[in-house]
């Protein structure tokens, strides 16, 4: 996780419908290794539907359960989203799985997300989500 240490530009594309066409924004992602390196924390500040959006992030390694972790907050929603990763067998990719919560219907909607390493020693990263539920979010 170090290798994404860092502040990074990144573009974000997101679709609140199937049938709808992406909306896309660009914005700013800042990573850091904190409590001596087994976690990560990120902010990620930009806009989300034209609105101001800002979320922060924990990631790391669960040694007992050997998984990744990744605890999600942001400041459009009082949600907490958490997931659960593997790293695939490629090494560069994590594949997570988790939930959130609908705040319209309370009900939980699942996710997948795919975190790959766009070169094996650094960043980038490139990043997809795919939620099951009415509305996908970011």
């Amino acid at each position: 996780m170090a290798r994404f240490a860092g502040r990074w530009q990144y573009e974000a594309r997101f679709r609140t419908a199937p049938d709808q066409a992406p909306e896309i924004s660009r914005d700013q992602a800042d990573y850091e290794m904190i409590l001596g390196g087994p976690y990560m924390r990120s902010r990620y500040s930009g806009t989300n539907r034209g609105q101001p959006f800002e979320s922060l992030g924990l990631e790391g390694y669960d040694n007992a359960r050997q998984e990744y972790v990744s605890v999600w907050f942001n400041n459009m929603s009082t949600g907490v989203v958490v997931a659960r990763g593997q790293l695939q067998d490629d090494g560069r990719t994590i594949v997570y799985r988790g939930s959130r919560t609908d705040p319209q219907t309370g009900r939980a909607i699942r996710f997948r997300s795919v975190w790959t390493s766009v070169d094996a020693s650094a960043g980038p990263l490139k990043a997809s989500k795919r939620s099951t539920g009415v509305n996908s979010g970011r």
